[in-house]
Order: structure tokens, then C-alpha cells, then sequence
């Protein structure tokens, strides 16, 4: 990240419902990592999306397991 800011990373079922929320919260500047635990998931694909007051994006995810 390029600057300080609110973040929220969340994961989403193809229905879309929320089935994990990664980070929520202000993140300073610099590389993060989130670590998805999908325990009690079954395999397909979902969606990760992460957003701050300026920035937007959503990207497809396969779990397999």
C-alpha cells in the first residue's frame, strides 16, 4: 500500500455471502499479507475483495482441497 489507510479484504461465496472477513481495519503503508484459514469450506471458487476509500478489487479464487 502506498499510503496509510482503512482496509477490508473479504472473502465471498459464489452467491455471494461473506464467508470470511480477512483484514478490517487502518493498515500503515507497505506490503501486507493476509492468510486465509478455509477450514469448514468446501472446494469451488471464491471471491476476495478488497477495498479502501480510494481503491476497489475483486478477484477470483479456486480453494481445492
Amino acid at each position: 500500500m502506498p499510503e496509510a489507510s482503512q482496509v477490508s479484504v473479504r472473502v465471498f461465496d459464489v452467491v455471494g455471502r461473506e464467508v470470511a472477513t480477512l483484514i478490517s481495519g487502518n493498515l500503515e503503508a507497505g506490503n501486507h499479507v493476509a492468510v486465509w484459514s478455509a477450514e469448514g469450506l468446501n472446494t469451488g471458487v471464491y471471491l476476495v475483495k478488497m477495498e479502501t476509500p480510494t481503491f476497489s478489487a475483486t478477484r477470483k479464487v479456486m480453494l481445492v482441497k
